[in-house]
């Protein structure tokens, strides 16, 4: 179980900002849908998929955006002992099971 004592502080790239404004428009509404994804990540980061095994591994993480969109995205970020740095957010493609 994670240190939840011992919070990682969240680190927004500029990609990141922008990908997400290009996802929700209103800058009010776009910090309430990620804040849950903050406080989530903050306190254990490992709830995502890793999918690098670089140093510092990138690390995937599913989500919707329920209010409006209904759409699922994925948050692509990176996190070391200190932070968690949220690098991209994309809408997912979704398609049809072969």
């Amino acid at each position: 179980m994670p240190n939840s004592s011992r919070l990682r502080q969240i680190v927004k790239t500029a990609q990141f900002e922008l990908a997400l404004r290009n996802i929700i428009e209103n800058a009010r509404e776009a910090d309430d849908f990620i804040e849950a994804v903050e406080w989530s990540l903050a306190r254990n980061p490992r709830i995502g998929q890793q999918m690098t095994t670089d140093d510092p591994a990138v690390w995937f993480l599913p989500m919707i955006e329920e209010q409006r969109l209904k759409k699922p995205l994925f948050l692509l970020y990176t996190f070391d002992s200190e932070r968690v740095v949220f690098l991209h957010i994309h809408y997912a493609l979704v398609g049809e099971p072969n």
